[in-house]
């Protein structure tokens, strides 16, 4: 499993994708940073972020449960995966992890967004 950096574009700045990892990435997850993952392949694959608190209390609806959303990504596509909300997916480290049903086609970048104001 990698550890990805989160990376902040600026202005004419390019992000540095990197293959995807078969056992899955993690990265540091703030409930902004998100995750980029372009498909270079001819098939389409499935990113799955690991859920970590599958239960929520939601006043005036009580007790929940969640379930990890799969993110398809079409062939010759990029799709983004997040932000994450914290508490449901960061482990004890403060990072969020991915899956992928096939990483071999797949290049990732964490994305850490410019704060404004």
């Amino acid at each position: 499993m990698a550890d990805l950096s989160a990376q902040a574009p600026g202005e004419g700045a390019e992000l540095t994708f990197q293959a995807a990892d078969s056992a899955g990435d993690t990265f540091a997850n703030d409930g902004r940073n998100y995750l980029l993952v372009q498909n270079n392949g001819s098939s389409s694959h499935t990113v799955t972020p690991t859920l970590r608190d599958s239960q929520t209390n939601t006043p005036g609806y009580g007790d929940l449960s969640r379930t990890a959303p799969s993110i398809s990504v079409a062939a010759g596509e990029t799709a983004q995966v997040g932000p994450l909300p914290r508490k449901a997916f960061n482990d004890t480290s403060g990072r969020a992890e991915v899956t992928y049903d096939a990483a071999g086609d797949l290049t990732v970048a964490a994305v850490r967004p410019l704060r404004v104001g």
